[in-house]
């Protein structure tokens, strides 16, 4: 059985027939176009998966119901879930969704599991926000690169809002926890790497001083920065960059990184590529294989680790919000997208450190 087969099934959960609506369901709140629709497509994939692997609960289990976000305001197809009968939602995914609704409710008359954090606080009761946010794995990043005696380091971004937003972060961290940074170096279009590269290892020399017009002046060298290390709040295309550069200047240095910056599919090239990087994984990637793993990428064999998190995020989602809508768990929960703990709304996520090491992943305690 296929996700092909799951698809078709969740699909005609969506056409509204005659007594129907008696049938208890889950809303799913997703976009079907724009930007975020690829990575819906793969939150959905994983939620699907999640349901039909779900065969202790057959006899209670609701039905799916899907709702395309981008068809109405996210407050009217909220309500439209609401009014359908719905005993619980998933989503919506953008943020600026999130933020809409959490601002326009205080009170979510049924559990609602949002995927994705709003910007600013907000008054919540009934509602989640899981996410695959960066920022939960800074603390473990920022410790590690302590314990291993870096204190001074540079920060690379790339052009986009996200990924300056999550350097901004990094920065905060790292200055708060005694650290300093000696750049943060936003990197350019595909081809200038080295010289993004060269600006992080190398301060310009000093002006010369004034001499007569008929001395020779001497140019003076760059001078090596004291680096301990670089930080990466890049996307992968970028991050897979970084090492092979550093390789060809004849330098190394450590780098840790967001997960932002690593996708890594099945070819040892991206492993090659990413050698030694430290960075923060879900535990589904880390640890041996489970069976939805297996049925997923047996699938989809050329799917990517970037991919894979939004798929365990669809996972964690159906199967969290079933035990919310039961009970509280224990916390912390431990889910494919790591363990997670409440702070308010907020579901923050421990995840697994580890080293990019000749062809596969070392977990690091």
């Amino acid at each position: 059985m296929n996700m092909r087969f799951y698809l078709a099934l969740a699909c005609l959960l969506t056409i509204s027939v005659p007594g129907w609506a008696q049938i208890p369901f889950y809303a799913i709140l997703l976009p079907e176009t724009g930007m975020q629709a690829g990575a819906a497509e793969h939150i959905r994939t994983g939620l699907i998966a999640a349901y039909y692997a779900d065969t202790q609960a057959v006899p209670q289990r609701p039905g799916l119901q899907f709702y395309d976000t981008d068809a109405a305001p996210i407050d009217a197809v909220y309500q439209q879930a609401i009014h359908d009968g719905a005993q619980a939602v998933i989503g919506p995914l953008q943020k600026d969704q999130v933020t809409q609704l959490l601002h326009q409710q205080t009170t979510f008359p049924i559990p609602t599991l949002l995927l994705n954090r709003a910007e600013g606080p907000a008054a919540i009761n009934g509602a989640w926000e899981l996410s695959l946010s960066p920022e939960d794995e800074i603390p473990a990043l920022i410790q590690a690169a302590h314990q291993a005696g870096l204190h001074n380091i540079a920060i690379l971004d790339d052009p986009d809002p996200a990924s300056q937003l999550h350097a901004r972060h990094l920065a905060d961290a790292w200055l708060a926890s005694g650290g300093t940074i000696a750049l943060t170096q936003t990197l350019h279009a595909h081809g200038h790497i080295l010289e993004d590269l060269h600006n992080v290892l190398y301060q310009p020399a000093p002006p010369p001083a004034h001499r007569k017009r008929h001395h020779h002046t001497k140019i003076q060298p760059p001078v090596r920065r004291a680096l301990d290390g670089l930080f990466l709040a890049t996307g992968s295309a970028s991050g897979a960059q970084i090492h092979p550069s550093l390789l060809h200047m004849k330098t190394t240095l450590p780098i840790y990184a967001l997960s932002t910056a690593v996708s890594l599919g099945k070819g040892h090239a991206d492993f090659y590529d990413l050698q030694d990087v430290i960075y923060s994984e879900i535990p589904w990637l880390a640890q041996p294989p489970d069976d939805l793993y297996h049925l997923l990428t047996t699938v989809d064999p050329m799917q990517g680790s970037a991919r894979l998190r939004l798929v365990a995020l669809g996972i964690d989602a159906w199967q969290l919000l079933r035990q919310l809508s039961v009970s509280p768990p224990a916390w912390p929960w431990k889910g494919r997208t790591g363990d997670l703990k409440p702070e308010g709304s907020l579901l923050i996520r421990q995840t697994t450190l580890n080293r990019v090491n000749d062809g596969g992943l070392e977990i690091l305690p």
